[in-house]
């Protein structure tokens, strides 16, 4: 395999999924000027179109439909001008949403369970069928076309996991062969094994597909590295057919991802640890905020942001441009483009490592559904917004651990080999998890680790520490107030002031629980919310004290649990924040890998390169508003173990900074931060 992602940090895709029905469309397409406008941006590796979502092919395929305006070969020309500049070429594919196969082989298609397509009600997108054997065929001849007919160095497949359930004749036979004849259920309803069963077998149709696919790129040219578009899997929506078995068709991971800093912040760290091979990529458009806004660009600062928070996880950063439908490109794009990565281009040396963290959030693709989600109006959604219990405590908890400095990474079954480097393992309302993992969960705490379960509805792991749960209150809004053993924990919080709980609290038999493992106790209002009589015509107030436990503290071997009857996480406010943060650093037994006087919208990502025994610290100024405010005098504390640097440097502009030794770390102030900061601590 060829391994040029390793040393390509600076990537680019063009959007082009354009249509052919008007003469003006792509007519204007220039080789040599795509070319030459990626050279200005200084783009290392760069992704070309193939095949659209239209199904349109921009090669002269002798297997599918080739757009109107790309005759001559033109993408051919492109493919030698980018390697003539000494770029790394990928192809990209538009895998199961083709609409050109889907209007002409109808067999093909996707269905609902009353055998209508979205496409039939006037959604843009034709999904096809991965359990369509005839479709198969066509992928097998498409990827043999473009990979025994250009020099390449590797195929990106877009969306290759299950998009929406499907019902139609392929899929409903391949169900009665593994099944022995059942009918697939149409019924959402997550207490029936039934529908448990359909949605375990079609995330593994979405990871068989996935490996087809990448099996067809191997077997016509081995060398070319193959890549699925990953960012369903940080959506986790059970919709969505997501697996973490599809990592193994991959042979590093990416996707595109729109959102705040906080997303990009959780995404780099999840792709960073499941990749297969690093850098991961992390891909995002220069449109603001989307590429729906077709013409709108981000402002140097937020792409600036993008780019620097993925070289700070160790990611790749490719930029996805929109090409005007005549075929041309904003040549103001790739100077802005040119200024960033010429920026980077000048860290990238620099970059690399083990990222150092004290906290584990666990992210589970199996927890992917809220139980009472029974919404039947189209099962072959692609995606459903709405709440999701696992998704907002990783995103909440994300928040919090930037916020109040501390380091964290995330954790998934697939690395749980990895599990000992981090002193507390976060479990955010986690519904579904393996004997396997609760067993490597137990005997990481036996052997002295820390885990914080939040909201679980996990009876068999919560029992294995010796705590049985026993439903959850009627009530759906709840309080919490400090007990004896926890009062230290809670932050403006008393009897007469609890801390309200805007959800259900899991209960929790009593028996086996000391009264001194307890460090906090649910309250409940004066009458249920759902009844006509209230208290507070505009609240529900606290009016019911219970000796419920809401935390409990639970020593297990040599390590430590705390439970928690709701996710505190999730609630934005400030004692909501602080009451979590002080819990997980109850549970860390030794100090954290590196402390900080930063306010709260800088991260830092702190990598060991035990190579060259240094530290590399990414210090990044992620403010609300854009352009941020500078920030002044970033006091830092390393954990060194009470070594004194050899050097403390700020890598782009060369200056020295002093270092003092306080205990078991080395302090010294950053005196200003605009974006971004990479500072070396050589040991």
């Amino acid at each position: 395999m060829n391994r040029w992602f390793e040393t390509s940090y600076r990537r680019n895709l063009v959007d082009m999924h354009i249509e052919d029905w008007n003469p003006e469309f792509l007519s204007e397409f220039d080789p040599e000027v795509y070319a030459e406008l990626l050279k200005t941006a200084h783009v290392k590796s760069v992704m070309l179109y193939m095949t659209s979502h239209l199904g349109y092919c921009y090669w002269p395929t002798k297997s599918g439909y080739v757009h109107k305006q790309m005759h001559g070969d033109k993408m051919g020309r492109l493919i030698e001008l980018c390697h003539a500049q000494g770029m790394d070429v990928i192809l990209y594919m538009s895998l199961l949403v083709n609409n050109w196969a889907y209007d002409n082989h109808p067999e093909w298609r996707n269905a609902d369970q009353n055998g209508r397509s979205p496409r039939d009600e006037g959604v843009r997108f034709g999904g096809c069928c991965p359990n369509s054997i005839g479709y198969r065929q066509f992928v097998d001849e498409q990827v043999r076309e473009i990979c025994t007919g250009y020099k390449a160095e590797g195929v990106f497949f877009d969306m290759a996991g299950s998009i929406g359930m499907c019902y139609c004749d392929s899929c409903r036979e391949r169900y009665r062969r593994e099944t022995g004849g059942k009918e697939i259920p149409t019924r959402i309803d997550w207490n029936d094994p039934d529908w448990v069963e359909y949605q375990r077998i079609r995330k593994a149709w979405g990871a068989d597909f996935a490996q087809f696919a990448y099996d067809c790129v191997k077997k016509y040219n081995p060398e070319l590295t193959v890549e699925h578009n990953s960012s369903p899997f940080r959506l986790i929506d059970w919709r969505m057919g997501c697996s973490m078995d599809t990592i193994r068709a991959n042979d590093y991971i990416g996707g595109d991802i729109y959102g705040e800093p906080i997303e990009q912040s959780l995404t780099c760290k999840f792709f960073d640890s499941i990749t297969p091979n690093k850098p991961f990529e992390f891909m995002t458009s220069r449109c603001s905020p989307h590429l729906a806004n077709h013409t709108t660009t981000k402002m140097k600062s937020e792409l600036e942001l993008n780019a620097f928070y993925s070289l700070a996880h160790n990611g790749a950063f490719m930029f996805i441009d929109a090409i005007d439908p005549k075929g041309t490109m904003n040549p103001l794009v790739y100077e802005l483009m040119g200024e960033i990565f010429g920026r980077m281009e000048r860290c990238e040396p620099y970059a690399g490592g083990v990222m150092r963290a004290d906290v584990g959030m666990y992210l589970s693709m199996e927890s992917d559904f809220k139980e009472d989600d029974t919404d039947l109006t189209n099962l072959s959604a692609f995606y459903k917004p709405g709440i999701k219990p696992h998704l907002d405590g990783l995103h909440g908890a994300t928040k919090v651990f930037k916020e109040k400095n501390v380091p964290f990474g995330v954790l998934t079954r697939n690395a749980l080999d990895t599990i000992r480097q981090y002193q507390v393992v976060f479990l955010p309302d986690i519904n579904v998890m393996s004997g396997s993992e609760q067993e490597a969960l137990q005997k990481y705490v036996r052997d002295g680790g820390s885990l914080y379960i939040s909201g679980s509805r996990l009876p068999e792991l919560t029992a294995r520490f010796g705590i049985k749960l026993n439903g959850k209150t009627r009530e759906s809004v709840t309080y919490v107030v400090p007990a004896k053993a926890g009062e230290s924990v809670f932050s403006g919080v008393n009897l007469g002031s609890p801390l309200m709980v805007d959800a259900h609290q899991s209960l929790v038999e009593r028996d086996g629980i000391a009264p001194e493992e307890v460090l906090g106790t649910i309250t409940l209002p004066y009458t249920d919310p759902k009844d006509r009589m209230f208290a507070s015509i505009h609240s529900n107030p606290p009016g019911k004290d219970t000796e419920e436990p809401a935390i409990v503290y639970k020593k297990h071997g040599r390590g430590a649990v705390i439970w928690t009857s709701a996710g505190f996480e999730v609630n934005g406010s400030e004692p909501h924040k602080e009451l979590f943060y002080r819990l997980i650093i109850m549970l860390a037994k030794n100090p954290l890998a590196f402390e900080s006087t930063a306010p709260k919208p800088v991260e830092i990502i702190n990598d060991y390169q035990a190579d060259s025994d240094r530290h590399i610290l990414h210090i990044l100024n992620a403010q609300e508003q854009l352009p941020p405010i500078p920030v002044a005098d970033i006091r830092i504390k390393l954990n060194t173990g009470g070594k004194r640097p050899a050097r403390v440097r700020d890598i782009e502009t060369g200056d020295v900074l002093d270092a003092v030794i306080d205990g078991e770390f080395a302090a010294f102030t950053v005196p200003c931060l605009d974006i971004y900061k990479m500072i070396e601590v050589k040991m």
